[in-house]
């Protein structure tokens, strides 16, 4: 399992959820249904509690991570977030 956060998607996310150093952003599933469709249905939210992390990536001062719930869905993945402004 690998979680990237490039530095566009990270300045989005902070600029998005209003988020300071040391806070946290979990990204989980947001569509749990079987079989599981990888793709763009990860969501996210500002977590500073981040419960049992299974994945951690600091970046730009903040703790991204997956929480250990969440394991089944990014298990045995490589999971890439980006962003693209909209032109």
């Amino acid at each position: 399992m690998h979680l990237t956060v490039t530095k566009a998607a990270s300045q989005w996310l902070i600029k998005e959820l209003g988020l300071k150093p040391g806070d946290g952003v979990k990204f989980f599933p947001k569509d749990e249904t079987v079989p599981v469709k990888h793709g763009e249905k990860q969501g996210y939210a500002k977590d500073n509690q981040p419960d049992r992390p299974i994945l951690e990536v600091k970046q730009d001062g903040i703790n991204f991570h997956i929480n250990f719930a969440d394991d089944w869905f990014f298990s045995s993945r490589t999971t890439t977030v980006d962003y693209t402004p909209d032109k």
